[in-house]
């Protein structure tokens, strides 16, 4: 996630095993979101609604 300051707040999560297999990277990649959406409620809750979400929802500033 990356801040209005420009700071980075991010989280990893490795695999038990490689793996090319689409439906284990969708797992763990939704497994990612849900441990992050406690984290953006809270700065939505704190500064208002829709200041953090996924980037896709968001327009590039220009």
């Amino acid at each position: 996630m990356r801040l209005a300051g420009g700071a980075i707040a991010q989280r990893t999560k490795r695999l038990p095993q490689p793996s090319a297999h689409t439906e284990d990277l969708r797992t763990a990649t939704l497994r990612l979101l849900d441990a992050m959406e406690p984290v953006i409620d809270k700065l939505n809750a704190r500064y208002g609604h829709r200041v953090a979400g996924p980037a896709a929802a968001y327009r590039r500033a220009s």
